[in-house]
């Protein structure tokens, strides 16, 4: 019973073992190969962005990766010595997963300085999971091991049976192995069988057959999984690009849109306000001269009427189109801005310091920096509560031109929240990452300090 039993029992085993071992191993090269597709992908992506400082853009291709495939469940950015930028999604504890680590290069190694592109050297590690793909697996595990288990009772069955017949030839072993060869779907001929243990043979050679055959289309839906995540996140690059172009176009058509507004109220407001003021001051000499005191009165109020609504239109002219950047330049603007700021809120103590030169900026440059120090001071002035700010400007290392912070001793953003006060904050971060920069808050109890690099 153990000689007829023994070499049939160790072959299931060892042909359980095989297909546990080839099912395991397809799972995880199918792994791998999509975490290392995505891992390639973000580092061509991630690492311009990585290089300006721009992690929110970094960021937002890690999302759109993630959401790409499902499977992707946790990304994240490394620098040089491998400590951890930024990181995106969860690694699953109860799945079978894998990771990969691509290596991120600077983007023109010929043109970067010799000195600072290590700093730009980084790595991307992805891991992936798929629990479709594990349920998969361990159903055809399950599947085999209750083959196993079948064909061990049929054996046990077929070496009782050949103990108590040992006239009845090998062939009804066979049978059985026939049977469980034929219950594998697969596109190869049947085989032959023969009355001898080389059915044994003929059968797993139909299973392997089978496996390849499942392989092989395993690859094919790869193939087409990577090319429909090349095409998603080429599109989400494409789409964040054109979404940056329109809207840096927006603020070039609201500065086009406030210089012609300051114009016509410079040229046709204004105008007639001096023009009315002075009428209204020859009405009053000769209504003084004639001793008509009640229409010299009457034309003193109106002359300061139209000196009230010059001086409020002018200051409506200087909001809407900052000629004082064309005349002195991004660091004399701001000086003089802090200057009349300074005079008209006295309760407050206003710094100004600056190492940029006047003119030496470009337009689109210098009337973002302006906005945001407009902008800052305006929340502070309107939120903060502060008693003192300070503004500074200088020179910045590239790829940027310049630093612009604003620090201030008030309460801070979070004891400031209320209805419409986070509008300005966003609006000034959109300013800047459309110009390739990078904007930061930092907030305390202490007062709160906003840095754009530009």
């Amino acid at each position: 019973m153990v000689l007829a039993s023994t070499p049939l029992v160790a072959m299931l085993v060892a042909s359980a073992a095989i297909a546990y071992m080839a099912i395991r191993g397809d799972g995880q090269a199918e792994l791998q190969a999509r975490a290392k597709l995505a891992a390639s992908v973000l580092a061509e992506s991630a690492q311009y962005d990585l290089i300006q400082g721009n992690k929110a853009a970094a960021r937002r291709s890690m999302q759109a990766v993630v959401a790409a495939d499902p499977s992707i469940k946790q990304i994240i950015l490394l620098d040089a010595r491998r400590n951890p930028l930024l990181a995106f999604g969860d690694v699953p504890q109860d799945e079978l997963y894998a990771s990969v680590e691509v290596p991120m290069q600077v983007v023109d190694s010929d043109q970067a300085d010799p000195l600072t592109a290590a700093q730009h050297k980084g790595y991307v590690r992805v891991f992936v999971a798929s629990p479709q793909l594990a349920g998969t697996k361990r159903v055809r595990l399950t599947m085999w091991i209750g083959a196993l288990l079948a064909a061990t009772s049929v054996c046990g069955a077929l070496a009782l049976y050949l103990s108590r017949h040992l006239g009845k030839p090998i062939e009804e072993a066979s049978t059985s192995i026939q049977a469980l060869a034929r219950s594998v779907p697969t596109s190869a001929p049947a085989p032959v069988f023969r009355g001898d243990l080389g059915a044994l043979q003929e059968a797993i050679e139909q299973i392997t057959h089978h496996l390849a055959s499942h392989q092989q289309r395993q690859q094919q839906e790869i193939a087409v999984q990577t090319r429909d995540l090349q095409a998603a996140v080429s599109a989400a690059a494409r789409s964040a690009r054109e979404n940056q172009r329109l809207l840096a176009y927006g603020d070039r058509m609201v500065e086009e849109e406030r210089q012609r507004i300051a114009l016509e109220l410079h040229d046709t407001i204004n105008a007639e306000l001096v023009s009315l003021r002075l009428r209204a001051e020859t009405i009053s000499l000769r209504a003084a001269a004639s001793g008509q005191s009640e229409i010299e009165s009457m034309a003193r109020h109106i002359v300061e009427a139209a000196i009230d609504l010059y001086s409020n239109t002018r200051n409506i002219v200087t909001q809407l189109r900052p000629e004082l950047l064309e005349t002195l330049g991004l660091s004399g603007a701001v000086e003089e801005m802090v200057r009349r700021i300074d005079n008209t809120h006295p309760n407050c103590s206003f710094e100004y310091r600056s190492s940029v030169p006047g003119h030496e900026l470009p337009s689109g440059l210098s009337i973002t920096a302006f906005r945001v120090a407009q902008e800052a001071i305006s929340n502070v002035i309107k939120h903060a509560n502060a008693k003192r700010v300070a503004i500074a400007l200088d020179h910045e290392d590239p790829p940027h031109r310049l630093r612009l912070v604003i620090a201030d001793d008030g309460a801070g953003l979070k004891a400031c929240d209320g209805e419409g006060s986070g509008f300005g904050m966003i609006g000034m971060r959109e300013r800047v990452e459309r110009q390739g920069g990078v904007f930061s808050v930092a907030t305390s109890d202490a007062g709160t300090v906003i840095t754009a690099l530009l």
